[in-house]
């Protein structure tokens, strides 16, 4: 057993994982997580100050969970640039935006968010992840060739088209070399990248490029962003449609205030709307 120890607070493993940022954890017993990501699998035991690693690596498992950056420091930034966030900030201890590591898996099981529910998504990612041996993930050839009818079996609906559809244009562009290369480059063209692949909008372009590329200047604007940003930052839009010009007017206006925090803060708003503090 691999013990990790967190500082008071650091970490809210269950309010993480559940968060719509990965989708194949299971809390299997109070306190006990069994997690999934590409190749990688955990079997761990969370409690506040610590997690017991029972299987898996852990060095990715602190990548995932972005162990390596300071959360006071990410709320004392985020709160400089809009006071206003820190009752939202500290109404949810712990909460950290997370880092997928198989890019893939992450670009795939984001393509099934599109006009989707959580509940619903959860159950396709794994489906997929059924398909090979061990259920870690199947490569991006062995998505391509689903047919259209068992994946409507599955209740994939619309996404029964899209998803082998772009799973066949990125592994023609290089697969997971490519996507890996996806990560070194600049925000904007990752972004122009993902946009040309079949079923993909300016939203899910970067949910992809936020959680499957890295690229924390990705801010990903659905209704509960919207929402939040309209409250927040552009009261003269209250009562007006969420349209692709102002998708990128939120997206831009939070990338000015909060820098290289702006994913956090966008993931910050999303749960303000969600749920509440």
């Amino acid at each position: 057993m691999t013990v990790i120890e967190l500082a008071p607070g650091s970490l809210d493993l269950p309010q993480c994982v559940t968060s719509g940022m990965v989708f194949r954890w299971t809390e299997t017993a109070p306190g006990e997580w069994h997690g999934a990501d590409g190749p990688h699998e955990w079997r761990l035991h969370w409690h506040p100050d610590r997690i017991e690693l029972h299987h898996g690596d852990a060095d990715a498992l602190r990548s995932l969970l972005r162990l390596d950056e300071d959360l006071d420091a990410v709320r004392q930034a985020i709160v400089a640039a809009d006071p206003d966030l820190a009752a939202c900030w500290d109404a949810r201890p712990g909460f950290r935006l997370l880092r997928p590591l198989d890019p893939v898996e992450a670009t795939i099981g984001f393509l099934c968010t599109s006009n989707n529910s959580l509940h619903r998504i959860v159950p396709m990612v794994r489906w997929l992840a059924a398909r090979t041996p061990g259920h870690t993930f199947p490569d991006l050839d062995v998505i391509a060739n689903l047919s259209e009818h068992e994946l409507r079996e599955a209740r994939f609906g619309y996404r029964a088209v899209t998803i082998p559809r772009a799973a066949a244009q990125l592994a023609a562009d290089g697969g997971r070399a490519h996507l890996l290369n996806l990560r070194q480059a600049p925000y904007e063209d990752a972004k122009a990248y993902l946009l040309s692949l079949p079923g993909v909008g300016p939203k899910l372009a970067d949910c992809i490029a936020l959680f499957a590329l890295h690229h924390t200047a990705a801010v990903p604007v659905d209704t509960h962003v919207w929402q939040q940003a309209v409250r927040r930052y552009f009261p003269e839009w209250a009562g007006q449609s969420l349209t692709p010009a102002r998708m990128n007017q939120v997206g831009d206006a939070l990338r000015q205030r909060f820098g290289i925090h702006a994913a956090w803060a966008q993931q910050l708003l999303f749960q303000e709307n969600l749920r509440p503090a």
